[in-house]
């Protein structure tokens, strides 16, 4: 039909003869005009608005503008409480993983304002930090950075994280893990020393984690149920049946050899399993 005006681009809506913005953020209707006819020029410019009123919105109202100032919230946001003990929102050496990652990605993210960490900013981060190390760091490096975007978004600093479409993006290829041979362990075995071959060998027969096994308490072995009550990773306490594949007597053997480096219990005839 002849004088019929193109369709308006996303974010855009006819006035008469020129286009104007028609979106809101945060419920607030942002309908200024666009100064033009052309649904091309319009669309670049309502994307270049709605990004401007998100930063003054998100950002604007003494929120930190700087992506440094947000990481330092972070921080202090994933320490938690200070102390003695760790009372981080995740695991300890999880938070140093993503403290060294984000220090490697300094360089990109030092000068830039919260707004400016976008898809194009992290396009730029895969592309040149693959160039150096394995995909698998670069994904450890998005993770670390994902976290600090998700602690925006739920500070309401920005409303989305363009971190998390890297991750899907970037594939990790892993080489299959080959279990030992039984010949292989058992050489460990005769040249461990201490008590690490009767660790080895729980560990064996248990699936139970090195760290958790050397930190079980007497207390944990229940006798007449056969049982090891363990903390494992993540702090999650699961039970272990001693009863299948003789799993009793290497668990009895096995040392407890971090802090007051005692026996979790000895041999029957060595010391009281009881005590």
């Amino acid at each position: 039909m002849a004088g019929r005006k193109p369709k308006a681009p996303c974010g855009t809506v006819w006035r008469g003869n020129t286009l104007h913005s028609d979106f809101q953020v945060k419920g607030k209707p942002i309908r200024v005009s666009l100064k033009t006819n052309d649904p091309r020029v319009a669309k670049t410019a309502v994307e270049k608005l709605k990004k401007q009123v998100i930063a003054d919105i998100y950002h604007g109202g003494g929120g930190p503008r700087l992506f440094i100032d947000v990481l330092a919230e972070w921080r202090s946001f994933m320490i938690g409480k200070t102390g003695g003990k760790w009372d981080g929102q995740v695991g300890e050496k999880t938070f140093t993983r993503y403290c060294v990652s984000l220090t490697q990605l300094a360089p990109f993210l030092e000068d830039k304002k919260l707004a400016d960490v976008d898809d194009r900013l992290i396009g730029r981060i895969v592309r040149e930090r693959g160039a150096d190390v394995t995909k698998a760091t670069v994904k450890r490096d998005l993770s670390a950075l994902s976290s600090v975007m998700n602690y925006a978004v739920a500070q309401e600093y920005r409303d989305n994280n363009p971190v998390l479409p890297w991750l899907k993006t970037v594939k990790e290829r892993r080489d299959p893990i080959v279990e030992p041979r039984d010949q292989d362990i058992e050489l460990m075995i005769q040249r461990a020393r201490g008590m690490w071959p009767q660790l080895i060998e729980a560990a064996l027969v248990t699936g139970i984690r090195e760290a958790a096994l050397v930190n079980a308490k007497r207390e944990h072995l229940n006798h007449e149920r056969k049982e090891l009550t363990i903390v494992d990773k993540g702090s999650k306490v699961r039970v272990v049946d001693l009863m299948p594949m003789g799993r009793l007597r290497p668990v009895r053997q096995a040392p407890r050899i971090c802090r007051q480096a005692v026996a979790v219990l000895a041999h029957r005839g060595q010391a009281n399993p009881e005590r």
